[in-house]
């Protein structure tokens, strides 16, 4: 039987390379400082954007930017038990991102840390209401080496985004299909952030659903 952490080590996530055309005027580009950290760069990483972040409540509708926008972070999946779209919905629930814990990203006495780590980078058309990105850089924090990418695709609904994920990993030379459900909310006054959840399809090979914190590159 394959192990949870096993079949966790195996999600990547995806990268989405900024396009030169189309409408909405010109792209940010992508902040690429997490693509060649290791595990604890990562953590790091992933700590910062919530503490940039902490306090912040969802991004009002009005308040959205227009054109194309880039976002950057950090994406975990863990062992731990997560809600469907638990990130997402403390947030609207809520109304902060202070009820978010950060042991999701740096475990502690009950919440164990992330089996893996990657650099997630988010490309949002607000013109077209449509998103994309991918999860690069795969880190285990038990010393599996994960290759591929995880790609997603979505939908901006409002100050919500919702749509899949999916990517082909090379595990210790094992090949695995990881997928599942992404969703995510804008946070801050003018969504200097976006959170959200990745939940793994009962197809995917991991089960250890996941979560990101990302901040727009500016």
């Amino acid at each position: 039987m394959i192990s949870l952490k096993q079949q966790f080590a195996t999600v990547s996530l995806i990268f989405l390379a900024a396009c030169s055309g189309g409408g909405g005027g010109a792209i940010v580009g992508f902040d690429n400082l997490n693509d060649n950290g290791d595990y604890d760069a990562l953590q790091s990483a992933g700590l910062e954007l919530y503490t940039e972040h902490y306090g912040s409540g969802p991004t009002l509708i009005s308040n959205l930017p227009a054109g194309r926008h880039t976002y950057s972070g950090v994406a975990g999946f863990t062992e731990h038990s997560l809600t469907t779209i638990e990130v997402s919905d403390t947030i609207v629930n809520t109304g902060s991102t202070a009820n978010i814990t950060p042991s999701y990203m740096s475990g502690d006495e009950a919440i164990p840390e992330p089996l893996v780590l990657g650099a997630i980078h988010l490309d949002m058309d607000f013109e077209n209401d449509s998103a994309t990105g991918v999860i690069k850089n795969l880190q285990s924090s038990i010393g599996y080496e994960i290759e591929g990418e995880i790609d997603i695709n979505a939908t901006i609904l409002r100050n919500v985004v919702s749509g899949t994920f999916v990517g082909d990993l090379n595990e210790e030379g094992t090949q695995k299909v990881v997928a599942g459900d992404v969703t995510g909310v804008f946070v801050g006054s003018d969504a200097g952030g976006f959170y959200g959840d990745l939940t793994q399809a009962g197809n995917s090979a991991s089960d250890a659903d996941g979560f990101f914190f990302t901040s727009r590159n500016r």
